[in-house]
């Protein structure tokens, strides 16, 4: 239940890891690890693998199939799922701000509630020396594929984005060694196109927002093949809420292939909070705000919607219910859904608010595997389609990348059990629970 609605110790090698000011470090990788007994979500097929072992060597799965077949290592370290604990793929949050103040501390919250990788989606230096300092193990934190700094102008000073300067942003971007770019703000339609095309010539992807002053038709029109918020559709093309109108813009987002991180999380808190400051007030007297991390706790004081105009609040609240419409007829017609949250914002923490995004997915009527897809399988295919062609994450697959949950059943029937892992292995290091609680505590 989100923030809203509620107004291996047993390993030698797996100890838990201690708080440190300059971020907490990870466990070093046990040369071989052997999950023995455990039934495997691939996300290849929604049918478990029953009794499976997966031998993960270093940082990558090296070996899945049946227990009675697979020899064990005899340097191995064994973690038994005695036939009833299951294994899927890291989970992944396609929307987060890891750029902000004193992320190298709380970007643990991530790796605690299985969120193994993230894509950040506001890039500085800061953000490149964080993702440089995962890749060597260096730093605690959640796999990081990165945005470069916004692209795009408040309206007045349109006049200044300019195509000359497009191509110099993106070519800018691109040396920095920035994974993708992301509009947020103003163009004119030509720049836009301009921005679409130069980009895909240098094979810099884009994503984003939609500039507000143009129109989803404009997106679709010059392939702005990623979006970033499902609202954004609603203020560039359906503000009057109508349902009938999606269908056909539906249709050709879904024919070009477009994704899309709807972050229905983020804008279920601006609609309950718009206008409201006792929505937040509320929200930081819950127990668990208070356990938060103290700049995670300053982000929800700021309370970005409470004092807003409370004449807008029926609007924001009737666009909330338009989501379900919106979201499903996107995906009924063929776009790629993808799992983001926008954290950390007020009542959107860390980790914890991917779970609310799929307990959201859930109650817009999609099924559970439909949903963990979202959030593993497509994220990969994502980074594989647009950024790195070589890239092996979001499925438990011989080569890919060893970032696994093991969960106490099976999440397919009871999506909740996410929450709650019973261990995580990120990138080869493997946390059990009591390591996992510890990395959120201050």
């Amino acid at each position: 239940m989100n923030y809203l609605m509620k107004v291996c110790t047993f390993l030698t090698f797996c100890m838990t890891i201690s708080s440190c000011a300059q971020g907490k470090k990870p466990l070093p990788i046990h040369e071989v690890t052997a999950f023995i007994h455990v039934n495997v979500i691939t996300m290849s097929d929604p049918e478990p693998l029953m009794d499976q072992t997966i031998i993960v060597k270093d940082e990558v799965i090296t070996t899945i199939g049946p227990s009675s077949t697979i020899k064990i290592p005899e340097n191995a370290c064994i973690i038994d799922g005695e036939n009833q604990k299951y294994i899927t793929p890291g989970l992944v949050d396609t929307h987060v701000h890891i750029n902000r103040s004193k992320s190298k501390e709380w970007a643990t919250y991530f790796v605690a509630n299985g969120v193994t990788t993230v894509f950040n989606l506001k890039g500085n230096k800061k953000v490149l020396s964080l993702r440089e300092s995962v890749r060597k193990k260096q730093l605690l934190a959640p796999d990081i594929y990165t945005s470069g700094p916004f692209i795009g102008m408040r309206s007045k000073n349109l006049h200044k984005l300019t195509k000359k300067g497009i191509e110099k942003e993106v070519l800018s971007q691109k040396k920095a060694g920035y994974d993708m770019m992301k509009i947020h703000g103003d163009m004119t339609l030509e720049v836009y196109q301009h921005l679409m095309d130069f980009s895909r010539k240098h094979d810099m992807h884009v994503m984003g927002h939609i500039p507000r002053n143009l129109t989803f038709q404009n997106a679709i029109d010059v392939r702005q093949l990623s979006l970033a918020h499902a609202e954004e559709m609603i203020y560039t093309q359906f503000v009057k809420l109508d349902t009938t109108t999606i269908a056909p813009y539906a249709q050709q987002a879904g024919a070009m292939g477009m994704w899309l991180a709807p972050t229905m999380t983020a804008f279920n808190t601006l609609s309950k909070s718009w206008g409201d400051p006792t929505v937040i007030d509320a929200v930081m007297e819950l127990p668990e705000t208070k356990e938060l991390h103290p700049y995670i706790q300053k982000v929800y004081k700021q309370d970005w919607y409470g004092d807003r105009d409370i004449t807008a609040r029926d609007f924001f609240q009737k666009a909330n219910t338009f989501h379900k419409p919106l979201v499903t007829g996107m995906y009924n017609a063929g776009v790629k859904l993808l799992l983001g949250t926008d954290t950390p914002m007020p009542a959107v923490p860390p980790g914890v608010s991917l779970h609310d995004e799929i307990d959201l997915m859930l109650a817009i009527g999609m099924t559970p595997y439909e949903t963990l897809k979202m959030g593993t399988y497509n994220a990969g295919l994502y980074i594989v389609t647009h950024i790195d062609d070589q890239a092996k994450f979001g499925q438990v697959k011989e080569g890919y990348r060893a970032n696994l949950l093991l969960l106490s059943s099976n999440p397919l029937d009871n999506m909740t059990i996410l929450r709650t892992p019973e261990g995580v292995m990120h990138g080869g290091s493997w946390y059990d629970d009591n390591a996992l609680k510890d990395m959120i505590t201050w």
